[in-house]
């Protein structure tokens, strides 16, 4: 859930990235193209959705862009890079190669907290901790943003409903907080108030988080979900619970992954899509409501090639290689964007969003960042989380107020935030758990800056 789609308007689709934080490392395209694995093993870093091979968000999930260069994306899945940029250390993780623009930042939102990289590989959170879903080793929420000790580099994160995972540069990961359903990875379901290693993984590109479950994407191009399966969100045919990772049936040359609350979904290397778990509202969008234990095709409309996806809690949003958002599944407050109250069980334009970096799928809001560095954001409102300074919902994409240059956005159950200019970090909505990292506990409909 909360999950970001990221994508760099002014690249071709799926360019390599890099993230290592300050180590801020070069890959050495030589004048001959160096060809990366099908599994898009881009060095990657982003919501987005990027990292030492991967895509792109925020599940929850987080990602960033950034970078000069070009690359090529072969039918195969494979991504060439012709020119290499290095991310001057000091900018935030998440470093791309490929691409045009500024390194930008990781940030993610989970139902109540927040989660950010900083330029060291170092995470910090703040908001509802009662799961430990902060890695403090502490049981409390936390009105400030606090580091997470002894983690670093990380290259990227994603935040759940009460966990959080982290991709380290050496391609292992970490997951902690809530662990009822196993959703952690450790092989235990005791939660954990500091990260915990990953059974079976050392080889991540990218990591997702929905509810109550966590998937990756790995080297190879395949996937492994664990925690819990009760819709069949884990994709690996049973509706069993488990507590290390599972393959997920018949996905080889992913790209990117999304975990929403009970479904979860993959890019392929071909921009196609698809998605796999509960099926309600249509949020699987390949035409039906039925839910799939194994992933099922997604309905894109005609000549459209998706290059991120998000996953919120019934509903999913996808970035076409124009620039267009696309949503689908639950719309009763709004969320799909299209001006409607109706669900759609195929993908359906957002009203108005044609040129858009970054798409955050929620709760029941959903944001989109904007070429121009701006934001908009759609659905439920009801403590401000859409940031135009009301409590009203909205079926289409309203502006977010007060804020310019915006560089990453993530939406959580009922706020919203954001990184811009100078790696400034502001959220507006809720704030009962401190999620808007303010010092206090007041809500707020517009951005506030989060006391760092």
């Amino acid at each position: 859930m909360r999950q970001r789609a990221r994508h760099d308007a002014t690249r071709p689709a799926r360019g390599i990235e890099l993230g290592l934080g300050a180590l801020a490392l070069t890959l050495a395209c030589s004048s001959t193209s160096v060809t990366m694995s099908g599994s898009s093993d881009h060095l990657t870093s982003v919501g987005g959705q990027q990292n030492l091979g991967g895509s792109s968000g925020n599940s929850f999930g987080g990602d960033s862009q950034g970078g000069s260069g070009s690359s090529t994306q072969s039918s195969a899945g494979q991504v060439s890079c012709s020119s290499a940029t290095t991310c001057a250390a000091g900018d935030f993780a998440g470093y791309k190669i490929c691409g045009k623009g500024s390194c930008l930042p990781l940030i993610v939102s989970g139902a109540a907290h927040n989660c950010y990289v900083t330029s060291a590989g170092a995470v910090r959170c703040w908001g509802h901790g009662a799961y430990g879903e902060l890695g403090s080793g502490a049981l409390t929420s936390q009105l400030k943003p606090a580091t997470i000790p002894n983690l670093s580099n990380v290259v990227h994160i994603a935040a759940g409903g009460n966990h959080t995972c982290a991709v380290l540069a050496d391609k292992s990961l970490r997951c902690w907080g809530e662990n009822a359903k196993g959703q952690v990875g450790d092989g235990t379901t005791s939660n954990a108030s500091s990260p915990h290693t990953v059974s079976s993984i050392s080889n991540a590109q990218r990591v997702a988080t929905g509810d109550n479950h966590s998937c990756a994407l790995l080297a190879d191009g395949t996937v492994r979900c664990w925690g819990a399966n009760e819709s069949g969100q884990l994709g690996n045919g049973t509706l069993a619970d488990s507590a290390v990772p599972a393959l997920v049936s018949g996905i080889s040359n992913a790209i990117d992954v999304a975990a929403g609350d009970k479904h979860s979904c993959a890019l392929l290397g071909n921009g196609a899509l698809q998605c796999w778990g509960n099926n309600a509202t249509g949020q699987l969008g390949n035409g039906s409501t039925t839910s799939s234990q194994t992933p099922v095709s997604c309905a894109a409309p005609s000549a459209i090639s998706w290059i991120s996806v998000a996953a919120g809690t019934s509903t999913t949003c996808a970035l076409a290689s124009s620039g267009v958002a696309y949503c689908w599944g639950a719309n009763n407050n709004g969320q799909l964007g299209d001006g409607t109250p109706s669900n759609h069980n195929v993908p359906t334009a957002v009203f108005g969003l044609t040129n858009a970096v970054e798409v955050t799928s929620s709760d029941s809001h959903e944001c989109g960042l904007i070429s121009n560095a701006g934001a908009s954001c759609w659905g439920v409102n009801s403590y401000g989380q859409l940031g135009d300074g009301t409590t009203t919902n909205r079926n289409t994409p309203v502006n977010v107020n007060a804020l310019t240059d915006i560089r990453a956005i993530s939406s959580g159950k009922l706020h919203t935030c954001a990184i811009s200019g100078s790696s400034v970090v502001s959220c507006w909505g809720y704030n009962g758990s401190g999620q808007l990292g303010t010092g206090t506990a007041t809500s707020s409909s517009l951005p506030v800056p989060v006391a760092l």
